[in-house]
């Protein structure tokens, strides 16, 4: 589901509608106003004294103008920096707090309000407020009730007050405060009849992380439809890497990782790989089935080497050879979905998430090669599995 960018007018003082910015400031693209919107995607998020989570949609807020704009929300929680201690003297002040947000970033509580004839809504949240500062040519995204934007349709309106924040540094130009109006189209008809499903808003919270690893993909690069398996939150109980022991033929397994890698390793001494010379097995196959995440990840590392050293491109299971690597669903992959199904039907959490993905395009957290093995896309084994799920009525 998909919104075209939403038309904005920049209301100053007196009510003028723009298309440029305030003094100096230039428009960026000249196919959208100095501030726009976009429509995210559905999605459900908490807010504070309020228990239950909400059904809403998020938005992009993006910065086209040349100047850096300073916006307010109801709390200094992100998922970038960690809530500063609060002074329980002062709940009713304006803390004025220098956050500059990186491109993407969640502002939980954004400040706006909607006009109503029964008064207006605001965003919710206590009264204590928090500045963010947003760069020219960055984004923000913020989540906004559902009953809220069925009601800025409604009165084709919602209001979030801004300053730039060259402002300050000129004592001409004291408090100016600007509003930007947002006039919406008309509202998506699944959501108007709330046949669309809403996830949580942590699967796709963009995690800005300067030490990312080069494999990982993050969060905010799933596009509408889709979400990633990102092992940042909690859909990273499907990855192979996750500790979700589970039984197969009578052997426990601490993680489908633990059980992939162990495949790599000699059965017994009279193993061929366990009696070939000039190799070095550090670990037991009984030790690598109680591995999980990247220890079972180095632990068959390790392996593959060896398996260049000999030659050999096969492991076993239940003293059964098969190839490792084949571009057609084989021995390897039947095994790798067993023991994904026996996970599954082992960990009522991973039935759960899975289950609570709907009709989701699940993407991998991780750059992988190009053209593998078909038992390596574990994204696509879980949507037959899931699939599977929906078809047997859960």
């Amino acid at each position: 589901m998909r919104l075209s960018p939403l038309r904005i007018c920049l209301v100053v003082a007196v009510g003028l509608c723009a298309r440029i910015g305030y003094g100096q400031c230039q428009l960026l693209d000249k196919q959208h106003d100095i501030l726009f919107v976009t429509f995210e995607r559905p999605i459900q998020f908490s807010v504070d004294n309020i228990e239950k989570p909400l059904d809403g949609v998020l938005l992009r807020l993006h910065n086209n103008s040349s100047c850096d704009i300073e916006v307010e929300a109801g709390t200094a929680d992100s998922f970038h920096k960690p809530i500063p201690t609060s002074p329980t003297w002062q709940q009713a002040i304006h803390r004025e707090i220098d956050y500059t947000l990186p491109d993407g970033a969640h502002v939980p509580q954004l400040n706006y309000t909607i006009p109503s004839q029964r008064g207006d809504i605001h965003a919710p949240g206590g009264d204590v407020k928090f500045e963010f500062l947003l760069l020219s040519r960055r984004s923000l995204v913020f989540a906004i009730p559902l009953q809220d934007f069925a009601q800025s349709i409604n009165n084709g309106r919602i209001d979030i007050p801004f300053e730039y924040s060259s402002q300050k540094d000129h004592s001409s130009y004291p408090s100016i405060r600007h509003v930007v109006e947002f006039y919406f189209g008309e509202l998506p008809e699944n959501v108007q009849r709330k046949q669309v499903k809403f996830f949580p808003i942590v699967w796709f919270a963009p995690i800005i992380d300067p030490n990312k690893p080069d494999w990982e993909i993050l969060p905010q690069a799933a596009k509408p439809g889709e979400v990633i398996l990102s092992k940042r939150n909690e859909l990273g109980i499907l990855s192979n890497f996750a500790a979700t022991p589970f039984e197969m033929d009578g052997k426990r397994y601490a993680s489908v990782e633990g059980f992939w890698q162990m495949m790599l390793y000699p059965e017994g001494l009279d193993d061929e790989r366990a009696k070939a010379k000039g190799v070095e097995w550090k670990y037991t196959r009984e030790q690598v089935a109680q591995m999980t995440a990247f220890d079972a990840k180095a632990a068959g590392t390790l392996a593959e080497e060896n398996m260049k050293k000999l030659g050999i491109g096969w492991v076993t299971y239940q003293g059964k050879k098969f190839p490792y690597r084949s571009n057609s669903p084989g021995e390897h992959h039947r095994l790798i979905v067993v023991a994904m199904r026996a996970k599954l039907e082992q960990n009522p959490e991973v039935k759960r998430i899975l289950l609570a993905t709907g009709d989701l395009i699940l993407k991998p957290d991780h750059h992988g090669e190009e053209n593998p093995p078909p038992e390596w896309k574990y994204n696509e084994i879980w949507m037959q599995l899931r699939k599977e799920l929906q078809k047997g009525g859960n």
